[in-house]
C-alpha cells in the first residue's frame, strides 16, 4: 500500500493559505486574519501559525508588518509555491514507486531463481528428452581449475558448453557469476550440443594446463 506523505501542520497552513492567496480568494494588498483568529480558524497554536507566516514570508507571498498585520504581497509567488509543493510531491510519489518496484523485482528474482532450480532439478532426476537436457560433469579433487573463476577460464568459448548452475555439498546455485570460482566435488551443471560434455571433461581434467 503506497504511504501518505506527512507534512508538518505549520507547511500544511502555508500551503492552504497560500492556495487561497492563489485562486485570489484572498485579495492582494488585503490584510490577512491575525495569528489569534488563525490559530483559532485551524486549531493550531499560535507558534504553528508564526512558522506558516515567517514560511509564506520568505517566499515573498505575504508581507509581515509589524503592528499593522500580515498583507498579501503576490499572487505569482503564491502560485510558484504551489507547483513548487506539488513538484516536491511527485517526486516523492515516484521514489515510493521505484521502492515498490524493487521490491517486486527482487521478488519476481526470487522466483525465477527458484523455478529455475526446480526446472533443472526435474531434468536431472526425470532427463526428459522434450525439453533441452542439463549435463552435469564432477570437478575432481585434483582438477587444475580449482580456485579459479569462471570468467577466468572461459568455459563457454573454450568448450561451448554455458554453465547452468553448480551443485555444491547438495545445494544447487543457479546463474553463477563470472566471479564465482571452482572448488573440489563440484558438479558443474550445463548445456551444450552433443559433445560439449567430453570438451568440458577433457578441459577440466587435461593437467598441462
Amino acid at each position: 500500500m503506497k504511504k501518505a506523505t506527512v507534512l508538518p501542520v505549520y507547511m500544511k497552513i502555508a500551503i492552504d493559505v497560500a492556495g487561497k492567496i492563489s485562486r485570489k480568494e484572498i485579495k492582494k494588498e488585503s490584510k490577512i486574519s491575525g495569528r489569534s483568529t488563525l490559530s483559532s480558524e485551524y486549531n493550531v497554536s499560535p507558534e504553528t501559525i508564526r512558522k506558516a507566516m515567517a514560511l509564506l514570508s520568505d517566499m515573498e507571498i505575504i508581507e509581515v508588518k509589524h503592528g499593522k498585520g500580515i498583507f498579501v504581497s503576490s499572487y505569482e509567488q503564491a502560485e510558484k509555491f504551489i507547483e513548487s509543493y506539488k513538484t516536491k510531491e511527485n517526486i516523492t510519489d515516484l521514489r515510493l514507486k521505484i521502492k515498490e518496484i524493487q521490491k517486486k523485482h527482487e521478488e519476481l528474482n526470487e522466483e525465477l531463481n527458484e523455478a529455475t532450480k526446480n526446472i533443472i532439478d526435474y531434468s536431472i532426476r526425470f532427463k526428459n528428452n522434450e525439453y533441452i537436457p542439463i549435463y552435469e560433469e564432477p570437478v575432481l579433487k585434483e582438477s587444475w581449475v580449482i580456485g579459479k573463476s569462471i570468467k577466468e577460464l572461459l568455459i563457454w568459448q573454450n568448450t561451448g558448453s554455458t554453465i547452468l548452475g553448480i551443485k555444491r555439498k547438495g545445494h544447487i546455485q543457479i546463474s553463477p557469476g563470472p566471479y564465482e570460482c571452482f572448488k573440489g566435488g563440484d558438479e558443474i551443471l550445463f548445456v551444450g550440443d552433443i559433445n560439449s560434455g567430453f570438451r568440458l571433461n577433457e578441459f577440466l581434467n587435461n593437467v598441462t594446463k
